[in-house]
């Protein structure tokens, strides 16, 4: 799989619960000076992924926090950025999802 160009990288995935990190948020966010929101992002520990995306939103932020409070916080840092949509995540039915099936298909 590696001489084929299937795996990118190996890496060790930490629990972000583990870590204090209790609140997980997806953020929906539009913005018109996109260097200086995407500075903003990369300089904030609390944006684990960012996106960026086609429609009404420019970027879709993955946001973790300690807390609802924490997240919060985080918000009232990017208003000077644009306007944004929080989703909170309730849970993750689905997580990680194990590729290796289509991978062996395509192999």
């Amino acid at each position: 799989m590696e001489e084929k160009g299937f795996i990118e990288e190996y890496r060790t995935v930490v629990s972000p619960q583990k870590m204090g990190m209790q609140s997980t948020a997806y953020v929906l966010f539009r913005t018109r000076n996109c260097h200086a929101f995407l500075d903003f992002c990369r300089s904030s520990p609390e944006v684990v992924e960012c996106y960026r995306i086609s429609g009404e939103h420019n970027y879709l932020l993955k946001i973790l926090t300690s807390s609802t409070h924490g997240l919060e916080k985080f918000e009232n840092k990017c208003d000077q950025y644009g306007t944004y949509t929080t989703l909170i995540v309730m849970s993750s039915p689905i997580e990680h999802k194990n590729l290796i099936q289509e991978i062996n298909r395509l192999a």
